[in-house]
C-alpha cells in the first residue's frame, strides 16, 4: 500500500529566495538555492510561462541562475522518505540540469534532465527511499520551473 503526498504549490504564498535563504511547504521542509542562484514559488504568469493543465499550471518552483559560471544546486528536502518520486519540469534547456535523488542508504540516482522547453515532461523515479532532491544547473543561464509534485510512501509487506 502506497501513501501519497502532492504539492502543486497553489495554495501557498508567493516568494522569491537566494543565497541559503528558504522557504517551506506542507511537502517539503526546506527548498532554498544556494549563493548566487534564485528559486521562487510564483504564479505561472510570473515570467510568461504559458499553462499546461495537470502539468505546469497554478503557482510554480522557477529555479534560475544568471550570476554564476559554475554548478548552481537546489535542494529540496522532503519531510519524510519517499520511495517514489514524480514531478513535471518545463523549459529546462538540452543538457543543463540533473536531478540528484539523494537515498536513505547514503547512496543516490541521477537523470540529467531532458530538453522541456517545447513542452514539459515528467521525471519518475522509483527506487530506494529518497531522502533529498538536488537540481544542478551546468551553465549560468539555466532557468528552469518545476510544479505537480506527487510522492509515494511504500509501506513495507502486511504479515501473510
Amino acid at each position: 500500500m502506497m501513501a501519497a503526498e502532492r504539492e502543486n504549490f497553489d495554495d501557498q504564498p508567493s516568494q522569491v529566495v537566494n543565497n541559503y535563504n528558504e522557504f517551506k511547504t506542507p511537502t517539503f521542509a526546506e527548498v532554498y538555492s544556494n549563493e548566487g542562484g534564485q528559486v521562487a514559488l510564483q504564479s505561472l504568469d510570473y515570467k510568461g510561462v504559458s499553462v499546461q493543465p495537470g502539468k505546469i499550471e497554478g503557482k510554480v518552483i522557477y529555479a534560475n541562475d544568471s550570476k554564476l559560471a559554475s554548478d548552481k544546486v537546489v535542494f529540496v528536502f522532503a519531510k519524510v522518505e519517499f520511495s517514489e518520486v514524480k514531478f513535471w519540469h518545463y523549459l529546462t534547456p538540452a543538457s543543463s540540469v540533473v536531478v540528484l535523488f539523494h537515498l536513505k542508504n547514503g547512496g543516490y540516482y541521477w537523470e540529467e534532465l531532458k530538453e522541456s522547453v517545447s513542452g514539459p515532461r515528467q521525471v519518475v523515479f522509483h527506487g530506494s527511499p529518497v531522502r533529498e532532491i538536488q537540481f544542478r544547473c551546468n551553465n549560468m543561464s539555466s532557468f528552469f520551473v518545476l510544479d505537480n509534485f506527487e510522492l509515494n510512501q511504500v509501506s513495507p509487506p502486511g504479515p501473510n
